[in-house]
């Protein structure tokens, strides 16, 4: 059985770039025009984080890594700072897309998210069960990102675990 990678797609990152580099320049308007403490405030708020988000993209741009493996051993998620990393599929439930918003997540139902939570730094075990404190499950993989698509993904997902189960 063939391993699917999905890498960074620079196209997408060019995009998400794009958009930053105009909500960073409506920041500077709105400072430039602010005629209070809460404009200017939320001004600087937002230079700060997409000035941040700015720089993390550029160093993807010039760095475009592998954010997802998928193999007959399971799935290696490396897609965000709050990935599980090596899920086999003895730990797969179910995996369907979930809508969010304008965005189409996979979603990886766990049958004991808490046991390969418990294996994570410490900083990840505490945005995973804040994501779960919100309603969001343990894994949501977002190809926002990748240079496949969600269904194309959750396709070859759906096939290799099929082929997995009837092992």
């Amino acid at each position: 059985m063939e391993t699917l990678i999905v890498r960074h797609s620079r196209k997408k990152l060019a995009v998400l770039l794009a958009a930053d580099v105009f909500v960073l320049a409506v920041c500077f308007c709105v400072l430039y025009v602010s005629r209070n403490v809460w404009e200017a405030f939320f001004a600087w708020a937002g230079l700060l984080f997409f000035g941040l988000s700015f720089l993390y993209l550029v160093y993807k741009l010039l760095f475009p890594k592998e954010i997802l493996f998928i193999s007959e051993k399971g799935i290696e998620d490396r897609s965000s700072l709050t990935a599980l990393g090596f899920i086999p599929w003895e730990e797969v439930d179910d995996v369907f897309l979930s809508p969010v918003g304008m965005h189409r997540f996979i979603e990886i139902r766990l049958k004991d998210g808490k046991k390969i939570i418990q294996k994570l730094p410490f900083v990840r075990r505490i945005l995973l069960r804040t994501n779960t404190l919100l309603g969001f499950p343990v894994v949501m993989l977002s190809m926002r990102e990748g240079d496949k698509s969600s269904s194309e993904v959750l396709e070859f997902i759906k096939n290799i675990r099929d082929h997995h189960k009837n092992l």
